[in-house]
């Protein structure tokens, strides 16, 4: 949705500034049938970035979410440009279809189709995360340019004098005068746009105004490129802050902000091995890990996963923020179920969701048995752990430590030193994602509360006993408390997970048909939020929508993109009566008022929701105290506490 603010360019007040109009984008078909299965797939615009407004349209490129299943790359996010018409009339309307030439169908904005059949001598380079984009006239006919934030691209199309937008070459076929498709602003084999020249995670474009010259903004690489548009070429980089100095903490936390931001990647050759050391992190730089974690938070979908409905979870939770130094003693527990301990576990991510999958078939790897895998060795950043042109024998999220294993480096332009790529991710993560900060304050009043009520919120939190699920320094009970890996009395499954070495993998009755993963079940804490808000499932928060995701799982796919098995039952409950595996990883609470929606399956969309549920707000409760919550105004102002919850908030002990 777009709010449209209508101005009073001669007021010096807020009261000068009044919503207008609100816009709807419509969700359109992507183009894309999941895996190549007959299924046509639908996307809704998501992440809008910018809006540029040219003559009587508004352009916004974003990323766009389809979050059914089955969980491949080409089935999740999209990179739309969606355009609003009658911006400078008194009724705007979405003309994504009308304005966006697919060939006369009624395929949505989705400057992916334009990357399936690049021109000639140019590799296949999907245009993940559109950021911004500029035009090389404000009428008429012309050009646009649509940076691609994770591809390190600009994505060249057609403006008609009408609006229209259109792929360049002509629909998605290449044709005897073919032009340019895309500049790449990070290609190693180019001097233009190699080592320093290099423009990594654009996030900005400005054209000069006879439509010849284009200046892009490079977040990682810290630099701004000089873009000839009547060749398209880049004419010359400009650096616009010092990389840090080699060997520095700042070295590996850029490097890890490259992994986290980029689609594709460009690595060291490991000595004696010859593997890509390009386009590692996706298939053919379709997605990165900002396309659902905007900033390192969450772009507030519930994906379908192979644990089930789950929620992007923000990342700003992972560590404590007073004690980033450490490393095991307080990280989060990983996912809603507690299926990882390390953030290096979402290599299988990289490869098995971003990326192609596994190879048809089993490929020589390198230690430790078995001698075979299906492990690709050229995608990923985990490698072989003795022989690095093959591929690791055993990836997994928590017998074997993913952290500490051989993996491909990057060594940043000036620097001889060789980062680690997964580790300095995981740094990334633990030092750059910030909590939003809550309202401002003064001495009565927060943002037009009164700090009575945050006050008075604080209490009525602590004495409901919330603090028992979501107190400590990262609001949170589920904190990592042992060095990987977890000890395999702790490692619990629903069905055989092929391990008879843990105890509670065993075969063992179940009923229907539920997830296989692995999980830690200590983690657990069951608030009866498994099937919440989902139609027909008898377990509703009275007077809320049934907006819920069902308790399945995605559907998973042959290596042959066919499907292997259909949808299951999701975790979260007791399916083969051990007492094992019922309820979920509780989230952290840092700046949880700015990151809705709430639940692991989206079943609220406010805090006022979570805390109207009498089920969830009794579970920390404690004999003979009694629910102190009853009261909608009580709730109220515990929703005001949580609503200013960030990392200057005294923590509650648990």
């Amino acid at each position: 949705m777009v709010c449209r603010l209508d101005i009073d360019t001669r007021s010096h007040d807020i009261g000068g500034y009044k919503v207008g109009a609100a816009i709807k984008l419509a969700p359109r078909l992507t183009g894309f049938s999941p895996a190549g299965l007959n299924e046509p797939s639908t996307a809704f615009p998501n992440q809008l970035q910018a809006i540029v407004i040219r003559g009587n349209q508004a352009y916004l490129p974003n990323i766009a979410a389809s979050p059914t299943d089955p969980l491949v790359f080409n089935n999740e996010t999209m990179s739309y440009l969606n355009i609003i018409d009658g911006v400078n009339n008194g009724q705007q309307s979405d003309a994504s279809l009308a304005k966006f030439f697919q060939g006369g169908n009624n395929i949505g904005p989705n400057l992916h189709l334009g990357a399936r059949d690049p021109e000639t001598g140019k590799k296949k380079l999907f245009f993940a995360n559109p950021w911004s984009v500029a035009f090389t006239s404000q009428s008429g006919a012309g050009a646009g340019y649509v940076v691609s934030a994770a591809s390190d691209l600009l994505v060249k199309v057609n403006v008609a004098a009408d609006g229209t937008i259109s792929f360049t070459g002509g629909g998605a076929t290449p044709s005897a005068n073919d032009t340019t498709r895309y500049i790449d602003l990070n290609d190693p084999a180019n001097p233009a746009t190699s080592g320093a020249n290099a423009g990594k995670n654009p996030q900005g474009i400005v054209i000069n105004d006879q439509g010849t010259f284009g200046y892009v903004n490079n977040f990682v690489s810290r630099n701004v490129l000089v873009v000839n548009l009547t060749t398209d070429s880049v004419l010359k980089s400009i650096q616009t802050t010092p990389l840090p100095a080699p060997g520095a903490k700042e070295e590996v936390v850029l490097v890890g902000a490259e992994q986290f931001f980029s689609s594709r990647g460009h690595y060291n050759q490991p000595a004696g091995a010859n593997i890509s050391t390009s386009e590692r992190l996706s298939s053919e730089g379709w997605q990165a890990c900002s396309s659902c974690h905007f900033k390192g938070l969450t772009d507030g979908v519930v994906w379908a996963f192979n644990t089930g409905p789950r929620k992007s979870i923000p990342l700003n939770g992972t560590f404590d923020p007073h004690g980033r130094t450490q490393v095991s003693s307080n990280q989060r527990i990983l996912n809603y179920s507690p299926i990882r301990d390390e953030i290096e576990d979402f290599d299988l991510n990289i490869r098995d969701t971003s990326g192609p999958g596994g190879l048809l078939n089993a490929a020589p790897c390198s230690a430790p048995p078995p001698d075979a895998s299906n492990f690709d060795p050229n995608h990923g950043l985990i490698i072989g752990d003795v022989d690095a042109k093959l591929a690791p024998c055993v990836i997994n999220n928590l017998v074997k430590p993913s952290a500490g294993r051989n993996e491909i480096t990057v060594s940043l332009p000036g620097s001889s030193v060789a980062v680690k790529a997964s580790a300095a991710l995981t740094e990334w993560v633990r030092v750059a994602v910030r909590t939003p900060n809550a309202p401002l304050t003064n001495v009565h009043i927060r943002d037009g509360v009164p700090l009575g009520d945050i006050i008075t919120g604080r209490v009525f939190f602590t004495l409901q006993g919330c603090a028992s699920c979501h107190g400590g320094k990262q609001w949170t009970s589920s904190v990592k408390d042992f060095v990987s890996p977890p000890a395999l009395t702790d490692i619990f499954c629903e069905v055989n997970a092929g391990n008879a070495a843990i105890p509670g993998c065993l075969t063992a009755p179940v009923i229907g048909n539920p997830s296989g993963a692995q999980f830690l079940d200590r983690f657990l804490r069951d608030v009866g939020s498994f099937d919440l808000n989902v139609p027909g499932s008898g377990n509703a928060i009275p007077g809320q929508p049934l907006i819920g995701g069902a308790e399945k799982t995605a559907r998973v796919l042959n290596a042959n993109g066919t499907i292997q098995a259909a949808q299951v039952d999701a975790l979260g409950k007791d399916y083969n009566s051990d007492n094992r595996g019922k309820g979920f990883s509780p989230p952290s609470l840092l700046g949880i008022g700015l990151l809705p929606p709430y639940y692991h399956n989206g079943a609220c969309e406010s805090l006022a929701c979570v805390v109207a549920n009498p089920t969830h707000r009794n579970a920390g409760i404690k004999f003979p105290f009694k629910d102190f919550l009853t009261d909608p105004k009580r709730q109220a102002q515990v929703v005001r506490f949580l609503e200013s919850i960030d990392p200057n908030t005294n923590p509650i002990n648990r």
